[in-house]
């Protein structure tokens, strides 16, 4: 299927995730009316074919089935269907069809044996799919699957039995941390526990992703003893693993999950929560967009305002700050007008609204926020400064006062102002940044290298503040691979695009930064109160933004075979818990325009 972020029709691929074409296709795209009811592809005969390289690398003994559902939708009689392995950026086609189309949907199915093309093992394959004629012609394209199977023996070998399994009482809480597992047909893991040493043990939780779990269905001042198991995607299941005990009890230390979120204007939010004024954008609110939900009391979200954050950007006023408070808009989650350029016009927030909401209700723990954003502050060293004398950048390593210096202290501020026993556990930096790098064309051609800069002295400067925390700040894995979420800038200028590309190629450097898609299918605001238009996201925008931000962090949890990427290896691994019936391609299209962007 083609579901897309936003609801209208897209033309041309750019802007389509998972899909490319090596030419801009003029009357080609995603439209709605599928097989399945939602979005189906649409393919001109005179347009380029789509294609799409899946992540998947073939191996000895696998047999690849690509399924496609297909039709006539205006005289287009035939679809190409291709299976290719790429070989250093040039693609080799592994197996081909041409089906000929009726006027409802039908079924195709291509098959290739890895085995009959020896030269592709060890390469990833790609599907290519195309109309033939060079004519105004249409054909409907829809639920593209690819199924990998292996050569017929049923494995029968289980996983290595997991290692290093330690469980850490809270209050109410058990918080259990164990070593991956290396097979390469891993799938998920199972956390059992017992009132009994040894013997005992029933089910907590089946199918988790990752090496760590949270047990929120403890009793204070119970003794829980742990084991965990791994399954391979046969169904196969290993031995327990180690066995550790932990007793919950009122007051002890409370592992709270928390990200930052740091940027500048787009980081800090235009999107409102009610009351807009009149002539004043933007003009949707949370309710205007059926969105009623975000704009309440968080109680199992903690959000914390950095006192530096500036007072009056745009008008605006931002309260509560310095303090951990739950998170609730209508109280000032972001900023709110003020008496300045908006007069009352509700209250403003950033991407955080939305990921919160997500994360903890994909998490079901209490988790937290660390905020602090400067409008139009850029990386690159800045010639302007704030009132304070503060200047207007985010240079780690400028010896003068700037933003990230006030990063720093609000980061510091939030550890210090924790309730005894609660200990923040750091996944990731959310970074929504770059606009006013892409201002000029030296910020811009300089992005890639600041910005490596920036991520790298950062997380040297968090184990820092870690160190001297007392224990009341952790790195979920190590600082050094401390994952970042760079969510992708809209500008629409060359110097926009070369950010854009920019923080895809340090994404690509180095397999703990991902990409966040906020270039495509996406609502901007058309003026905003400084009179710029396609610059900050509107309502609508803030929230998918946040949704993009979580729907990243989710499925980085899901690079199961510790490439860097989500793809057809780690979604074969997902099993039921992430799929929840979507198809194989659909995954492919979340994670590749979650993580990997649709930026031109």
């Amino acid at each position: 299927s083609f579901e897309l972020p936003g609801t209208t029709k897209q033309t041309n691929w750019g802007s389509v995730p998972g899909w490319s074409s090596d030419t801009v296709a003029s009357e080609s795209g995603v439209e709605t009316g599928g097989s399945d009811g939602s979005w189906q592809a649409y393919l001109m005969g005179s347009d380029p074919a789509v294609w799409q390289l899946t992540g998947h690398v073939l191996a000895a003994g696998q047999t690849l089935t690509l399924s496609v559902d297909s039709m006539i939708t205006w005289l287009g009689t035939n679809l190409t269907m291709t299976l290719y392995y790429d070989n250093g950026g040039s693609r080799v086609t592994a197996a081909t069809q041409q089906v000929t189309l009726t006027s409802g949907w039908q079924e195709f199915t291509l098959t290739f044996n890895v085995d009959d093309v020896p030269a592709a093992v060890g390469k990833q394959v790609g599907i290519l799919l195309d109309s033939p004629t060079t004519g105004a012609d249409w054909i409907g394209v829809d639920n593209v699957t690819l199924l990998v199977t292996s050569d017929g023996t049923p494995d029968t070998t289980p996983p290595a039995a997991p290692t290093g399994l330690a469980a850490t009482a809270g209050d109410g809480a058990v918080s259990l941390d164990w070593a991956d597992n290396g097979e390469g047909d891993l799938a998920d893991y199972d956390v059992y526990r017992s009132t009994t040493s040894g013997s005992g043990y029933a089910s907590v939780a089946s199918g988790v992703i990752a090496s760590d779990y949270i047990d929120n269905t403890v009793v204070n001042g119970t003794t829980y003893y742990y084991v965990v198991t791994a399954t391979d995607t046969s169904s196969n299941e290993s031995a327990y693993s180690n066995e550790d005990s932990a007793t919950p009890q009122a007051g002890l230390a409370n592992v709270i999950d928390a990200w930052i979120l740091s940027g500048q204007s787009n980081a800090e939010g235009y999107a409102i929560t009610e009351s807009p004024v009149s002539g004043l954008a933007p003009s949707t609110t949370l309710a205007s967009i059926g969105r009623s939900d975000l704009n309440m009391t968080h109680s199992n979200v903690r959000m914390y305002n950095g006192k530096d954050a500036p007072a009056t950007s745009a008008g605006m006023t931002m309260s509560p700050r310095d303090t951990w408070h739950a998170m609730l808009p209508y109280e000032g989650l972001a900023y709110d007008w003020g008496t300045g350029r908006g007069n009352e016009s509700g209250r403003r927030f950033g991407p955080e609204l939305a990921f919160a909401y997500d994360m903890q209700q994909d998490l079901g723990a209490e988790i937290a926020m660390i905020k602090y954003a400067r409008s139009s502050a850029s990386i690159a060293p800045s010639s302007t400064q704030e009132s304070d004398g503060a200047w207007i950048d985010f240079d780690p390593v400028d010896s003068r006062y700037n933003q990230y210096d006030k990063l720093i202290t609000t980061i510091g501020d939030a550890v210090a102002a924790l309730a005894p026993g609660d200990i923040l556990r750091i996944q990731g930096v959310l970074w929504m940044q770059g606009e006013q790098d892409a201002t000029n064309s030296t910020m811009a051609a300089a992005y890639e290298a600041n910005l490596t800069e920036f991520i790298s002295v950062l997380r040297s400067d968090l184990s820092v503040i870690a160190a001297s925390s007392g224990g009341k700040m952790v790195p979920a894995t190590h600082w050094d691979d401390l994952k970042f979420f760079v969510g992708t800038i809209y500008t629409q200028t060359s110097n926009g695009n070369t950010v854009r590309a920019a923080q895809s190629a340090v994404a690509a450097a180095d397999p703990d930064v991902y990409i966040v898609d906020g270039y495509s299918g996406i609502s901007m605001m058309t003026t905003d109160d400084w009179g710029m238009s396609g610059v900050h996201y509107d309502t609508a925008g803030q929230v998918l933004l946040g949704e993009r931000f979580a729907g990243a962090v989710v499925l980085s949890r899901s690079d199961l075979t510790g490439d860097g990427k989500v793809d057809l290896n780690d979604v074969a691994r997902l099993g039921t818990q992430w799929q929840n019936g979507y198809e194989i391609d659909t995954l492919l299209e979340i994670a590749n325009n979650w993580l990997y962007g649709t930026s031109p």
